[in-house]
């Protein structure tokens, strides 16, 4: 079983995280990550909403595919 980190809370997010669970039901989003807690929402769907650092802390992170679902204007900060 795969799992998957979304980093992004948003409409693109929420999207992508369907599409996985209709597409790839062997997948598992264990997280969404987001750069700030501050105007997101707690979980979506029974699933956490991370902030980045709380995301770098936790125990799973290296083994964790990382799956970037945000607007284009946030690939670059976002990379960083």
């Amino acid at each position: 079983m795969m799992e998957i980190a979304v980093y992004g809370a948003g409409m693109v997010a929420t999207s992508v995280y369907h599409a996985i669970k209709t597409l790839y039901p062997d997948c598992e989003i264990t997280s969404f990550v987001v750069s700030e807690r501050e105007g997101n929402p707690v979980e979506i769907n029974g699933i956490p909403v991370l902030s980045l650092d709380e995301f770098c802390n936790s125990e799973k992170r290296p083994d964790i595919t990382i799956l970037v679902a945000a607007p284009e204007n946030h690939h670059d900060t976002i990379t960083k």
